[in-house]
């Protein structure tokens, strides 16, 4: 089995749709999680009113690849993801972190 992999997102939303991303965020995190096994988490950057980090945490290597194939041939997770951005106020900027094991 590989180790984890995660996927950092970090976005800006203007504060005067915090709500309306907050409802998507309620919305749409149960969607992704469904049957991926994958975690979805949502943190606000601290010293900042519309920076915030997205994380979609994956168990192995596998997982990961499964749901970039959904997300890509998938009509519903498009549209999802498009309403997303729709909301942000620029691009997300993406940092894939994989688990690195060190021996000591």
């Amino acid at each position: 089995m590989s180790g984890t992999v995660q996927i950092h997102l970090h976005i800006r939303v203007e504060p005067s749709r915090h709500e309306e991303f907050f409802a998507f965020c309620r919305r749409a995190f149960p969607i992704y999680e469904g049957d991926n096994d994958l975690r979805m988490e949502l943190l606000r950057v601290e010293g900042s009113d519309d920076a915030f980090l997205e994380i979609v945490h994956y168990e192995t290597e596998e997982k990961y690849a499964e749901d970039q194939q959904r997300i890509e041939s998938d009509p519903s997770s498009q549209a999802l993801l498009a309403e997303w951005r729709s909301i942000l106020t620029e691009p997300p900027h993406v940092v894939i972190v994989r688990q690195q094991t060190i021996t000591y």
